[in-house]
This record gives structure tokens, C-alpha cells and sequence, in this order.
């Protein structure tokens, strides 16, 4: 796998399911619309997503559809410190099922992400869901219309 960058182009991305095993990063600004079950699930030993936005111009993480639950999220299995979620929307994801419930699940134990003021909204699940043991710096998020937790620690 080859590390990349997404472009803001200035309309959204249609994505679906993709499992990142390299380095990817996203301009500010950027929008990515996952469809139904879509989502990113960021792992191997290089794998790294790096979504840093703006205050004014924010990473949007969106479903096709404005409807809790209808993409899985963002899943992250990687102790990568290359992990960044900052000035990012994510919102009408949570779906149940598969490894993690929430907007963004960080799961294995030395899994880690940091998230800083970001928001976290209309979870047909969880906002952040946490494996036991797993690491990451948790900042100005503020979360909204979540199903379950804002924030819910698995313990195995």
C-alpha cells in the first residue's frame, strides 16, 4: 500500500468500506460520505489516519443518508501515534455489529488515536468506544444525539 493524501476538491467523497494499511491524511476542509455498513478500519503496522482540519474548515465524516447507525464508523486497530482526528465532524454513524459500536471505536490494547475538538453526533450506538487498555489524548470533543455512551470502555 502506498501512503496518500486526500484532496479537498471542494465536493464530497462517496466512499464504502475500506480497510487503511498505510498512511493516509486529509486536508481540511474535506467531506466523506460513507454509504450504508461503510466505514475506514485503520490497522496493520502502517497503518495511520491523519484527518486534521480547521476551525473553519473541519473534516466532515458523514453517512449518504442523515440517518443514526447508517455507517459503522471509523475503527482503528493500529498503536500508530500518527492517528489524529482534530476539527472533525462525525456524525450518523454507530452501526451495530462487527468490532466496535460507536462513531469511533479504538479496539486491541495498545490501539490508540487522539481526538481534539472534534464532534461526535447521531450515534445509533456509542461516540467513542474504548477497548480496555487502549491509549489516545481525548480533548474538546463534544458529543450530541448519541444512542448509547458518550464514551464507553470495554472491558474484557
Amino acid at each position: 500500500d502506498t501512503d496518500q493524501t486526500i484532496k479537498n476538491l471542494g465536493v464530497p467523497y462517496h466512499v464504502g468500506a475500506h480497510r487503511i494499511q498505510s498512511s493516509v491524511s486529509i486536508e481540511a476542509g474535506t467531506t466523506l460520505s460513507f454509504a450504508a455498513s461503510g466505514g475506514f478500519k485503520v490497522d496493520g503496522t502502517a497503518g495511520s489516519l491523519a484527518a486534521i482540519g480547521t476551525p473553519s474548515l473541519p473534516i466532515i465524516f458523514t453517512g449518504r443518508k442523515s440517518e443514526p447507525g447508517y455507517w459503522k464508523g471509523l475503527e482503528f486497530f493500529t498503536n500508530s501515534f500518527s492517528n489524529k482526528l482534530d476539527n472533525t465532524i462525525i456524525e450518523y454513524a454507530g452501526a451495530s455489529g462487527g468490532n466496535t459500536q460507536g462513531l469511533v471505536g479504538v479496539f486491541f490494547n495498545d490501539s490508540t488515536v487522539n481526538i481534539s475538538n472534534s464532534i461526535l453526533r447521531h450515534s445509533a450506538t456509542n461516540g467513542l468506544w474504548l477497548y480496555d487498555n487502549t491509549t489516545g489524548n481525548h480533548s474538546g470533543i463534544t458529543f450530541d444525539d448519541i444512542e448509547g455512551r458518550d464514551i464507553f470502555i470495554k472491558n474484557p
